[in-house]
């Protein structure tokens, strides 16, 4: 019995998820370079983190870039419409392949900007939120 405990207990075990990251970054001293970045997750609080980082950091740029698997519809739709509202554009990019720092955040050097990336299930209704969508296909 307590090897099919042990079995099952392997079975159901589900490794942490690591937080949403949400970065303010800029290839260059232009206004037009700077963007968002929120990859990962759509969690609870999504919104909230965003709306934080505008208030209390200061975000330069226009661009919201996202790159999730998707989450919590009431969270994307909550986090769409705050987009919205804010008047920032919205595009699919990630980081994948781009050089990182110690702890783990992408270092957006030069003209490398976001690299491809996806926009899944909830993530669509995050998208959608943007005053206008940039699809790229580098």
């Amino acid at each position: 019995m307590r090897a099919l405990l042990v079995f099952f207990a392997v079975l159901t075990a589900r490794p942490a998820l690591a937080e949403t990251l949400i970065q303010n970054a800029c290839l260059g001293n232009a206004y037009e370079s700077c963007f968002v970045l929120i990859e990962g997750q759509i969690e609870p609080g999504l919104t909230d983190r965003l709306r934080s980082l505008i208030e209390t950091e200061g975000v330069d740029g226009g661009v919201i870039y996202l790159n999730s698997p998707g989450g919590t519809l009431g969270e994307a739709l909550r986090l769409g419409r705050y987009i919205r509202e804010q008047g920032y554009d919205t595009a699919i990019g990630g980081s994948d392949g781009i050089p990182r720092h110690t702890d783990g955040k992408p270092i957006f050097l030069g003209s490398e900007g976001p690299s491809p990336g996806r926009c899944e299930s909830a993530c669509a209704y995050v998208f959608m939120g943007g005053v206008r969508r940039f699809l790229s296909e580098r």
